[in-house]
């Protein structure tokens, strides 16, 4: 064979291979072809050479065992397939050959040689061997009683078994071999010539004994079976049979006999079948830890453990299910009630399943609390993203983690509720931002929480020096008559106090305007302040602001409202800061205070106290339960302002008091003006507020879906404005008044139901025909029913009316999470999932309430008939919304009568 028979691999390798191959004895020059064939795939061939070899040798040791030759059996048959295997590319031929003959003359190797790695897994590979022996050894006449034994052979847990009934077949052969012994000295003694049969095997033998021993030898067999295979499962069956067989003793048709031998060995083996799978189940039960009072089952017990086997399955599938979850909490619980004399034992499975519940709720406990805690840090403004998934692996050890973290987290809070208090409106307010973010977002330690106090003491500290050289500066102010005693600055933040210090040392204040100054300011001048005053108002309405107030100030004196708007302006300004700082609280667990600071924020007269607010509000909102999960506050923003062309000015906000001020000076005619330059620019310095670039985006109506904890963009305002002089609106403000439908519609289910795109009117025509198509349907609980009539009564009207209807609406949205929890739980208790819409889960839980009703007393299945008050009844259909809203929180369904 040529070194290089393939093109591009290691041809010194393989001819290795073929060198010990040809050692060894085997005809390599079919494997050679193989070989040069499949060139290309060399690799692949050599591997599939490897494994003809490997089982070519297999298949002759099978063919090759001691006591074969022993016994001289299939001895030609075999040398022939052996001779053939020598060359292993035969192998696929030989071993299909061999299997198909296998199957009609060995069947008993076959199944040894399949499960040959169970037997060898336990140790008891020789023990097969054995088995396989003695299986080849038995006469051919006895190698029919081994179709019993085929199905336990693959079992190795079976041996004894298998050893007891090869023992009774060799014995009956024995025993055969005894009477035919005794038959041919009867016949000799008789005078035949009968020595040759002693050598004949035993089917020759009897043939020539004759056809009356024949008969007999089959009605011996049909005996012994009827007693050793089909007796120990039923004894009134064995009757029947031996009845059958002595009817048979008279006749000479060995095909009447043979037909009753397979009829009792099907059965036999059907018993068999059946005992061992029994038997088989019982082991598997007993490996998982159950305990039965007896390990192995006898023939005459099958009937009754049949008869018994489904029930037991399920009781011990519901042992099984309770020690596993005893394991799951005896692994994270150190103080856990001991239940092992429960475990294992089917009686007790009633004491083992009151410990896993006690233990299940001391679980949940640990879990809801922990979630608690959580809640409340991150309602707080901390960062915990990372204890969900310790909650829900082990919320029992979690919770001590947690209590010790407690102490820390409590610590970062005390330390940004003082760098909130602290007065940044100078300086320092990116330095303050930096560090509540950092305590915010990170699982701050000892050594950052002391780096923050020092830091806090060292900014009140500089504040406070600040603030107490603005009171020397004020103090002397007032000294030179400049300012008023009276001056009132313990309301004032340091930039504002600054702004009061610099406008009085270069104008003084009001009580030192001159009179001449005053017929000014109340002739021309004061007409000039009032104009601009009057446009600057203009541009905050047409932002969106609320003025009324302001307005009402205006008409009585317009310069004490260029005064206020001096100071608010920086709160207008930082706007944006306020809606990020509002929008991360919790407003689903105080709805009503949500609308409330929604209205606000639009009040530029409100905007300082609500920043002094939001530390105790978020205190206030942590304690309260959750109202509405589904309820999304949306911050207002102003319209962003356009460019004025005419003057060539951003339409902002002007300093009104500099306006005031230039005016003064024109109209005093003062000549020189130059001696003021340096006043006038520290004036602007200190007292014109910068442009606002808050870009605010269009006000928007609150979207019915909710909005994720992480946003941090502003966010629309839900509540409609209050009425202000000027009839401009939002082209989408009406979508307000329906804004709680779409949210009502959404926890129904009933969200794709109706058009909630259009005109208002459509959308509510719309919405009544959705919820009327739902009205009436039993059997359902007759709640649900009460709750879709009374929500058509509370649709809008157009009448004074709608806005308490509105929150009606709103308080039955918020109000039947719990009962949304109940449908879901009564469902899972029945076996059903729910669907996440109350209206058709209601639907399914009614049915399954009307085939498997609840404890107690049974919940209304019928149609709600109640006569429900007119719609423009508020005070009586308060009461309804009350009272349906109070039977839907019950702690259970029992005794629940709606319509009582």
């Amino acid at each position: 064979m040529p070194k290089d028979f393939l093109n591009g691999t290691d041809a010194d390798r393989f001819n290795d291979y073929l060198d010990n191959w040809a050692d060894e004895g085997w005809y390599i020059e079919d494997i050679i072809d193989f070989l040069n064939d499949n060139a290309n795939n060399a690799t692949e061939a050599m591997t599939k050479v490897e494994y003809f070899i490997n089982s070519s040798e297999r298949l002759i040791s099978r063919m090759t065992h001691q006591w074969l030759e022993r016994i001289n059996l299939f001895e030609d048959r075999f040398e022939g397939w052996i001779g053939k295997l020598n060359n292993p590319m035969n192998y696929e031929d030989i071993a299909t050959q061999y299997r198909d003959w296998a199957k009609q003359n060995r069947r008993w190797e076959l199944i040894l040689e399949n499960s040959r790695g169970d037997w060898e897994a336990v140790m008891m590979g020789d023990e097969r061997l054995l088995i396989l022996a003695r299986c080849d050894a038995l006469d051919e006449s006895s190698k029919p009683q081994l179709n019993l034994l085929l199905s336990k052979l693959h079992d190795p847990n079976l041996f004894s078994v298998i050893d007891v009934a090869l023992t009774e077949i060799e014995e009956n052969e024995a025993r055969q071999k005894r009477i035919i012994y005794t038959a041919i000295q009867d016949l000799q003694s008789d005078g035949y010539d009968v020595e040759n049969i002693a050598e004949l095997n035993l089917v020759d033998a009897l043939k020539e004994l004759g056809h009356r021993h024949k008969l007999h030898n089959l009605h011996e067999i049909i005996r012994l079976q009827i007693i050793d295979e089909i007796a120990e499962f039923d004894g009134k069956l064995a009757e029947k049979y031996e009845v059958e067989r002595k009817v048979l003793l008279n006749t000479q048709s060995e095909e009447d006999l043979n037909e009753l031998s397979k009829k009792i060995s099907a059965v036999s083996l059907d018993f068999t079948k059946r005992l061992a799978a029994v038997n088989l189940q019982l082991a598997e039960w007993e490996d998982a830890g159950i305990h039965f009072q007896t390990s192995r089952i006898e023939g005459h017990e099958i009937f009754e453990w049949e008869t018994n086997m489904p029930e037991l399955a399920i009781e011990v599938e519901n042992h099984l299910q309770l020690v596993t979850r005893y394991r799951y909490f005896e692994q994270r619980s150190e103080d856990i009630v001991s239940a092992d004399q429960y475990i294992g034992r089917l009686e007790q499975s009633g004491m083992l399943a009151e410990i896993v519940d006690n233990l299940e709720l001391g679980w949940k406990d640990a879990e809801l609390e922990c979630y608690s805690i959580v809640e409340r840090y991150q309602n707080l403004g901390l960062v915990m993203d990372n204890w969900e998934e310790q909650i829900t692996v082990d919320p029992i050890n979690c919770l001590k983690l947690i209590k010790m973290h407690e102490n820390k987290w409590q610590n970062r809070l005390s330390c940004i509720e003082e760098l909130l208090k602290i007065d940044v409106s100078f300086d320092g307010e990116t330095e303050v931002e930096q560090r509540i973010n950092l305590l915010r977002e990170i699982d701050a330690g000892p050594e950052v929480i002391d780096d923050t106090t020092a830091l806090i003491e060292r900014l009140i500290k500089r504040r406070t020096r600040h603030r107490v050289l603005l009171e020397k500066e004020l103090m002397s102010l007032i000294s030179l008559g400049k300012a008023d005693e009276n001056t009132v600055t313990n309301t004032l933040n340091l930039a504002e106090f600054e702004e009061l210090v610099a406008h009085i040392r270069i104008h003084g204040s009001q009580t030192n305007i001159s009179e001449s100054e005053g017929t000014m300011i109340r002739g021309g001048v004061g007409e000039r302040i009032k104009q601009k005053v009057g446009d600057e108002l203009n541009r905050y309405e047409a932002a969106g602001w609320y003025i009324t107030e302001l307005r009402s100030m205006f008409d009585s004196d317009p310069l004490q409202v260029a005064r206020l708007l001096s100071q608010i302006r920086k709160q207008m300004k930082e706007h944006g800061v306020l809606r990020r700082r509002l929008s991360n609280l919790p407003w689903n667990r105080n709805i009503t205070l949500a609308l409330q600071i929604q209205e606000e924020m639009q009040n530029p007269l409100k905007l300082a106290q609500l920043n002094e607010q939001i530390p105790a509000m978020m205190k206030q909102l942590a304690m309260l339960p959750v109202e509405d999960d589904d309820f999304s506050f949306s911050a207002w923003a102003p319209k962003k302002l356009k460019k004025n062309l005419s003057s060539g000015m951003v339409d902002g906000l002007n300093d009104t008091l500099d306006d005031a001020h230039e005016a003064i000076l024109e109209s005093m005619e003062i000549t020189n003006v130059d001696e003021f330059d340096d006043e006038t620019k520290t004036i602007k310095a200190n007292v014109t507020p910068s442009i606002s670039d808050d870009s605010a985006k269009t006000q928007q109506q609150l979207s019915p879906k909710k909005a994720t904890r992480d946003h941090l963009a502003e966010k629309p305002v839900s509540a409609a404005p209050p009425k202000r002089k000027t009839p401009q609106k939002s082209a989408n403000s009406d979508d307000a008044n329906v804004e709680h439908l779409h949210l009502m519609m959404k926890k129904l289910g009933l969200s794709d139901s109706y058009e909630a795109s259009g005109p208002v009117a459509d959308t509510i025509v719309s919405i009544r025909r959705s919820l009327a198509k739902h009205v009436g349907i039993e059997p359902r609980d007759i709640r649900i029913d009460r709750l879709l009539r009374l929500t058509l009564r509370l649709l809008p009207q157009g009448n004074e009316h709608d806005n308490q209807r509105k929150l009606l609406i709103m308080k039955l949205a918020s109000g039947i999470k719990r009962y949304e929890n109940w449908v879901k739980m009564r469902l899972e208790a029945r076996h059903q999932a729910a669907k996440g819409s109350l209206i058709i889960d209601s639907k399914i839980l009614g049915k399954a309430l009307q085939r498997i009703p609840g404890p107690g007393f049974s919940v209304p299945l019928e149609k709600d008939e109640k006569e429900l008050p007119p719609f423009n009844d508020i005070d009586n259909l308060t009461k309804e919304v009350n009272f349906l809203l109070s039977t839907m929180n019950l702690d259970n369904a029992s005794g629940v009568v709606v319509n009582a």
